[in-house]
């Protein structure tokens, strides 16, 4: 029912009478994990189809999620891993307001355990853009859990995705974004509620943003947000819920990416 001006977007009689207002989808989604000592591998693919006759669908077919991983040290106190393929930022890296897109690249994982100071990891690495423009970007979040053995958590993201130069305008403001993201977060468990619990907050910029005139000539290149999750879906009967209240500028986050 979304209207511009009085007039409807979607449906007969609409601006684009060819969208529908009521859309029904038929999904399905296949999933195989494997894991031995060392090495594992996870592959998600998406079978996601219009339906109806008329306008339906039968061939839309996502590959989601397809990595593979091994150990490459194995400490007493760190742990380095590899992994491989493809999956959505949003699987490895933490944001409510970015990591939308995939991330058809190599990963690296740096865990760390210190029994004072909390438990540090790092993960990053490269991942591939647009192949016939040999376009890349680059990926890092810095994390540090259990601080001085609280539920108290911090991180760090950086993403670099204005790594090329473009003669054409638009892709230079499509990817003239390198953001870096500083969230707080807080894990503990109720007695009475007995389910995890956790406030968090963040804040992010563009700083490789440029002031535009169709912004009156500033740069408007940060965001923030804040929430609370509850619980954890991680077996039968489980149940969670997240809400959080977002800020962002035009200029903040990629709409690619945006999430």
């Amino acid at each position: 029912n979304e209207k511009r001006n009085g007039v409807r977007n979607l449906g007969a009689y609409s601006r684009h009478p060819n969208k529908a207002s009521d859309q029904f989808d038929i999904e399905f989604n296949l999933m195989f994990d494997y894991r031995t000592d060392a090495t594992w591998a996870t592959m998600k693919l998406e079978f996601d189809n219009n339906m109806g006759l008329i306008g339906g669908t039968q061939s839309n077919i996502s590959l989601e999620r397809a990595f593979m991983g091994f150990r490459m040290y194995e400490g007493d106190r760190f742990t380095i891993d590899f992994e491989m393929g493809r999956r959505k930022l949003g699987y490895t890296f933490d944001s409510r307001l970015q990591f939308a897109s995939f991330m058809d690249g190599l990963l690296v994982k740096y865990n760390h355990s210190a029994d004072r100071f909390g438990d540090l990891y790092i993960y990053g690495g490269p991942f591939l853009v647009n192949e016939a423009k040999n376009q890349y970007a680059f990926v890092a979040e810095i994390g540090l859990l259990s601080i001085y053995n609280t539920g108290l958590y911090a991180k760090y993201d950086i993403t670099d995705w204005d790594t090329k130069k473009f003669k054409w305008t638009l892709d230079k403001l499509r990817f003239q974004h390198v953001i870096h993201q500083f969230m707080l977060g807080y894990r503990f468990v109720p007695a009475r509620l007995e389910k995890v619990v956790i406030p968090y907050a963040a804040f992010l910029f563009n700083s490789a943003a440029k002031k535009l005139a169709i912004l009156e000539n500033r740069k408007d290149n940060y965001a923030w947000y804040i929430g609370t999750s509850v619980g954890e879906a991680r077996k039968r009967g489980d149940w969670a819920f997240d809400t959080n209240f977002q800020w962002a500028l035009p200029q903040a986050v990629p709409e690619f990416d945006f999430a």
